[in-house]
């Protein structure tokens, strides 16, 4: 490969991480539309405020799960030499799901206390997880794609980060159906399988720039 097709590729690379980077930014941005100021007396004030418990936490929580996903994807590109355009397809696909995650957190602010409005988020998330660990999975088998040094733990490393929080995400919906507050704790176990999973790899290979 020439020094000027080298670049071209690595620019390519630069693109679609930048892109990548501006969905992230607006999903997380977009998140606070789901929490509006209450529009009543002063003398109703506090209890308007305790309405807005339910959509501040599902900001919050959901604000965690996109800047998961944008740790593991940045994290993920800073291994990728080049791309190909199933590289191109399955990221866009990834970035339409993390898009789309203001509208189920609307949904769980609203009805979380409803085993539907718990279903339609956790689906939402174990979506997104899932188109994740496919991208990742491509990645990491087709040939050409990954820098020489990319370490094969950090390989395993990045698809089990990626298939914790679909399957458990996942297993919460018929959970959801039964309970869903109870639903909503098994999502904790996606959290500490993530820090797990750090302190087993995170110091050994560190975010750095490209």
């Amino acid at each position: 490969m020439n020094d000027g097709l080298a670049r071209e590729r690595g620019l390519d690379v630069d693109r679609l991480v930048f892109f990548s980077d501006a969905v992230f930014a607006i999903a997380m941005t977009v998140l606070v539309l789901s929490v509006k100021a209450p529009a009543v007396p002063g003398s109703q004030l506090g209890h308007a405020l305790h309405q807005l418990v339910p959509s501040i936490w599902s900001y919050f929580l959901t604000f965690a799960v996109i800047g998961t996903f944008w740790l593991a994807h940045h994290r993920m590109f800073h291994y990728v030499r080049e791309i190909d355009a199933r590289t191109l397809q399955l990221n866009l696909a990834l970035l339409a799901l993390i898009a789309i995650l203001p509208f189920p957190t609307d949904v769980l602010g609203r009805y979380g206390s409803r085993p539907l409005g718990t279903m339609v988020y956790a689906a939402a998330v174990a979506a997104a997880g899932g188109a994740l660990s496919v991208l990742w999975w491509h990645i990491s088998h087709a040939a050409g794609l990954l820098r020489d040094d990319t370490p094969r733990s950090y390989i395993v490393h990045s698809q089990l980060r990626g298939a914790s929080i679909t399957v458990v995400f996942g297993l919460s919906i018929p959970i959801a159906l039964w309970s869903p507050d109870v639903a909503k704790y098994v999502w904790i176990v996606a959290f500490g399988a993530r820090l797990a999973l750090v302190r087993r790899y995170g110091r050994l290979y560190p975010v750095v720039t490209r």
